[in-house]
């Protein structure tokens, strides 16, 4: 199985852009796959604490393919119980997608959570809590403040861990 690698640096896309060479990939990062792992030790071992305890994992940014991809396949080998944050319908249509164009998501398609942020009953609970840590902080708690700020999916996600 083959998985996504990293390219590189903004640095490197820009100069590609402009036409140039980039510069040389660190060849640990640029391999994927299943023989990047069984070449890396510090892979294998993780892999094997995660298989025996597999990790809550929250990705705040569910609306985006890769975070889809990478949730189905931790799923699929029973490396994290992930989360995904965001609206469930986009997150659901890019199950589907994800489904019909990989290799890598088992049949049928692995049960992930999903959460929205903004949903009346999760925006209510993450807003109180963060409000008590601001209190219990000493730092000023404006209830409209915390709530607009609670809407993110990065906030949302911190109050989840």
């Amino acid at each position: 199985m083959n998985g996504i690698g990293l390219h590189g640096t903004n640095q490197s896309r820009a100069s590609e852009e402009q036409g140039n060479q980039p510069a040389p990939a660190n060849p640990t990062i640029a391999r994927t796959g299943e023989s990047a792992a069984e070449d890396n030790p510090l892979v294998a071992r993780s892999r094997g604490i995660l298989a025996e305890r597999p990790a809550r994992l929250v990705l705040t940014d569910g609306e985006d393919m890769r975070a889809v991809l990478a949730a189905l396949r931790l799923k699929s080998e029973r490396l994290a119980e992930p989360i995904l944050l965001g609206r469930p319908l986009e997150i659901r249509k890019l199950l589907r997608e994800a489904a019909r164009l990989s290799s890598v998501v088992s049949r049928p398609i692995p049960a992930l959570q999903i959460i929205d942020p903004t949903a009346p009953e999760v925006l209510e609970r993450n807003t109180e809590a963060y409000l008590e840590i601001l209190r219990n902080t000493g730092k000023p708690a404006d209830p409209a403040e915390a709530e607009e700020f609670m809407r993110g999916a990065q906030a949302a996600g911190a109050m989840l861990v």
